[in-house]
């Protein structure tokens, strides 16, 4: 059973807030902007192999894709 020290959990917001977009120099009205939310969990299976497990959301978003699902795997070996 993996102990807890090993192992991490988290939640976390980003936000991304571009500028407004100018067309030989004047404002077109396009912006871009986005809000996601993500859940982590990691764990250490053994003191130098990590695997690392992300899901998250766009909550908005302007001037881009919007995206309804995201996950990220990662292993990784500490040297």
């Amino acid at each position: 059973m993996p102990t807890a020290g090993r192992s991490s959990l988290s939640v976390g917001y980003a936000g991304t807030f571009g500028g407004a977009v100018k067309l030989d120099g004047v404002l077109n009205g396009s912006k871009t902007e986005e809000h996601q939310i993500r859940f982590s969990y990691s764990q250490f299976v053994v003191p130098t192999w990590q695997v690392l497990l992300s899901l998250s959301r766009d909550m908005s978003a302007t001037g881009q894709f919007k995206q309804d699902f995201g996950l990220l795997l990662r292993i990784a070996k500490v040297l």
